[in-house]
């Protein structure tokens, strides 16, 4: 017998998942009225009597009538694609699949845990320089500014 099916049923009031396996599944429909003839029916019978039946079977855990019916994630099936906000590069599937809610690329995200700013460079508004930041003299907490490379102007 089939250990899954190719669509979930859940109940939309208490959000559980109503039927794991087959075995589970085939005594709910047989005490609901449905497969009493067919001794040993098969998955596509099956899933197509509850994909028929669905919003008339009640939910195992808290008695609602009406389940909802969508696909099934294979294990194997990845999260849709997301660009990187940074950089607009597609993030892997594989990092979706661990982070989720991840944002950044492996590039983005590790360049930003390093301290590198992301942000496009500061020019010296004096002579056109790059920009450098610099840790100020001083005792007590540390505090950076923004100086050029060439004439040392301060921003």
């Amino acid at each position: 017998m089939p250990e899954r099916f190719l669509r979930e049923f859940h109940c939309p009031v208490c959000e559980q998942s109503v039927f794991k396996d087959f075995a589970q599944t085939v005594a709910s429909l047989r005490t609901a009225g449905m497969l009493r003839r067919v001794e040993k029916p098969d998955e596509a019978l099956v899933i197509e009597l509850l994909a028929t039946s669905a919003a008339r079977l009640r939910c195992g855990e808290c008695g609602e009538t009406g389940l909802q019916v969508s696909e099934a994630r294979d294990e194997f099936d990845w999260p849709e694609a997301k660009k990187c906000e940074r950089c607009k590069a597609e993030i892997p599937a594989e990092r979706l699949e661990i982070f989720p809610d991840t944002k950044l690329c492996v590039k983005c995200q590790s360049a930003g845990d390093a301290g590198v700013s992301s942000d496009e460079p500061e020019f010296c508004p004096r002579c056109g320089s790059l920009m450098q930041l610099r840790q100020a003299g001083g005792s007590g907490l540390a505090r950076y500014v923004m100086k050029c490379s060439d004439c040392g102007m301060s921003a």
